[in-house]
């Protein structure tokens, strides 16, 4: 029974969030992933321009599948291997070097369960990094799977007032889909009229996604990542 209310409650907010998205016309968008070594939410290391900054493919020198977009009410989503305009996964058509996806860090812990969950590195399998002398770095790495369902979810910062709310990284992983939830809001800074850098320095949870609802797996553990948006008139 302990589950039950965070599956619910997450189910919830999934719908909302899928209602959200297609509300009202839309503009591109591009994403770019802060690659900064505090943070533990990064990019593929590939994309034509920069490393860390993934391109509608609708726009010029965009990655052939890449999507983001943002919608009349500021609601703003990417997704590295769908096109929005029919939603068909496209990177499996791609070489390798062309399939983008994302990669979290994930705190690997110390193997103990909190409040009944374990830790994402435990509950996935995934074993601790070491550096290039061996020693372990406190961290686990899991790259979402670029051949399956991709989503980067930010709320809506580009809204009248802007906000995040819950954000949502889907991670697809051994072929389950999982969604990576964030506790609370992270901030919104807007560069310009077409910018917003949005910052997350709380925690996440690691769900198991079961058609439109979440059941919680993990506990709650250290993502911080930053990412900017921006919106293409």
């Amino acid at each position: 029974m302990k589950n039950f209310p965070q599956f619910l409650v997450a189910g919830v907010m999934y719908i909302a969030m899928i209602s959200t998205a297609y509300a009202g016309s839309s503009v591109p968008a591009n994403l770019t992933i802060m690659d900064d070594p505090s943070y533990n939410v990064h990019s593929d290391g590939k994309g034509a321009v920069k490393p860390n900054l993934y391109i509608d493919h609708s726009l010029p020198n965009g990655d052939p599948c890449e999507s983001g977009s943002v919608n009349s009410t500021g609601y703003t989503v990417f997704y590295p291997g769908i096109k929005l305009s029919n939603s068909a996964y496209c990177n499996s058509g791609l070489p390798v070097s062309e399939q983008r996806t994302y990669v979290f860090r994930f705190p690997y812990g110390n193997g103990s369960l909190k409040g009944g969950y374990p830790g994402p590195c435990q509950y996935l399998n995934v074993p601790q990094d070491t550096d290039a002398s061996g020693n372990p770095t406190g961290y686990c790495t899991v790259v979402t799977d670029p051949l399956a369902y991709e989503r980067i979810i930010l709320g809506s910062p580009f809204a009248s007032k802007p906000s995040t709310g819950q954000m949502h990284l889907a991670l697809s992983y051994n072929g389950v889909q999982y969604g990576v939830i964030t506790d609370t809001s992270g901030s919104v800074l807007s560069l310009d009229t077409n910018s917003r850098l949005v910052t997350f320095t709380g925690t996440a949870k690691l769900f198991l996604v079961a058609g439109s609802r979440f059941q919680q797996l993990t506990y709650s553990f250290n993502l911080p990542f930053q990412m900017q948006a921006q919106r293409v008139p």
